[in-house]
């Protein structure tokens, strides 16, 4: 059941505990939204729906999720009020560690539920995939490419430097070492912004998703692609989880905690990293250089991080 931010909120909650007197099962999607970082009133609200949940079902867990060290206090007492009620499923080690550190109760380490998701080859995909088969053909290879204005920066000046260092970075890519790219819309302005203006030969060798894809869909064409750029881990997962790889910025422990899983930690960016052309460059014709041998580890680590995905569901 999906609760409203506003509005009818006393309404939605009353219905979510009729609806619990029918349930023997109960799922949250926990990610990265309950240790307050975000909003600590939305955790708060989220564990206290939790722990009414699991007064009356007999199983209760919170999938897959990420705690920050720096967790909000608040969101600490809601986590231990929870005792042994509820299982906590911790998506990566470094999150893992917190929680244990913390002392909460029925914890274990699993991997974000995002690894089970299937990819989809549909209508909407086989464009990209034609157009990536074009650029194979003239012996080109094929980034998907992400960016998102958090990373970017947050004042102007910065923001404008990293956008510069982007542009920069995938003309240099696109000329001198044959590379093409397919923006992966998350934030579409700022995707827009990096490319405008960009030299004609180059343009040509970039396009765009161009439309809003399911999840599965975006899953299939990371798997057409040779190596992702990306600014926001879930597009990581998408990647990783197709075996391609894929450089992530590390902007929290939960990423360093998925690239953990892999035990390739070379696939981590760090944010001033985004505003230096050099650092961009370097760091994808180093994977481009190695991508048959990365390939090769995230296969054969997937089916392990597959089954500790499982266990959010098993455990």
């Amino acid at each position: 059941m999906h609760l409203p931010d506003w509005g009818a909120l006393a309404a939605a909650v009353t219905q979510y505990c009729e609806q619990l007197r029918e349930s023997s099962e109960v799922y949250c999607l926990g990610a990265d939204v309950l240790d307050g970082r975000y909003d600590v009133r939305s955790s708060r609200l989220r564990l206290a729906l939790v722990l009414d949940a699991a007064k009356v079902c007999p199983k209760t867990t919170i999938l897959g999720f990420s705690l920050h060290p720096a967790i909000e206090p608040a969101c600490v007492q809601a986590f231990r009020a929870l005792g042994e009620r509820v299982d906590l499923c911790l998506r990566d080690p470094v999150s893992f560690e917190v929680a244990r550190g913390l002392g909460l109760s029925r914890i274990r380490q699993t991997a974000d539920v995002a690894f089970l998701l299937e990819p989809e080859e549909t209508v909407r995909t086989a464009k990209i995939e034609s157009w990536i088969r074009g650029e194979r053909d003239m012996g080109r290879r094929v980034i998907g490419l992400n960016v998102s204005k958090q990373i970017l920066g947050k004042d102007d000046d910065t923001r404008q430097t990293a956008i510069a260092a982007h542009r920069e970075a995938v003309e240099q890519l696109c000329l001198d070492d044959g590379v093409s790219f397919v923006l992966i819309d998350h934030d579409r302005q700022s995707l827009l912004e990096v490319v405008d203006g960009i030299l004609p030969e180059v343009r040509e060798h970039v396009t765009s998703i161009g439309e809003q894809l399911r999840a599965t869909e975006i899953k299939f064409i990371c798997g057409m692609c040779d190596t992702i750029l990306t600014h926001r881990m879930h597009l990581a997962i998408a990647g990783l989880g197709m075996g391609t790889p894929s450089i992530a910025v590390s902007y929290q422990g939960k990423v360093a905690g998925l690239y953990d899983l892999f035990g390739w930690s070379d696939g981590m960016l760090e944010a001033e990293d985004c505003r230096s052309p050099e650092a961009l460059v370097e760091r994808v014709q180093r994977v481009l250089g190695q991508r048959a041998e990365i390939s090769a580890l995230l296969q054969t680590r997937l089916p392990r991080v597959k089954e500790m995905a499982t266990a959010n569901f098993t455990g």
